[in-house]
């Protein structure tokens, strides 16, 4: 999952309708959300915002936006499954991560 899909997660999830109400959203400027768009990637400091706001496991964004960045196909299938050996959601109720499915 990369920052492009992160954030249209975000916004289907909080019913935002425009990359302007979510830069507001993340208390960010509009251009970083643009720049998503575009295909550049976000920051870990943001990547662990998005996490936080979608109930993800923040380890696991963290990788998969890591692969998204990295220019080395290895790197890049390192990066992803390691990502993948770890769920995606956290378990909020139980206060822990849902078990991968």
């Amino acid at each position: 999952m990369n920052t492009y899909e992160l954030v249209n997660a975000l916004k289907a999830r909080y019913g935002l309708k425009s990359d302007y109400e979510t830069a507001k959203f993340l208390n960010i400027d509009k251009q970083s959300v643009y720049n998503w768009r575009d295909g550049k990637e976000c920051s870990d400091k943001v990547a662990l915002i998005l996490a936080e706001k979608l109930g993800y496991n923040p380890a696991r964004v963290l990788l998969e936006v890591q692969a998204s960045r990295s220019e080395s196909p290895l790197t890049k299938k390192a990066f992803l499954e390691a990502a993948k050996a770890l769920p995606l959601e956290i378990d909020n109720k139980n206060n822990g991560i849902k078990e991968a499915s």
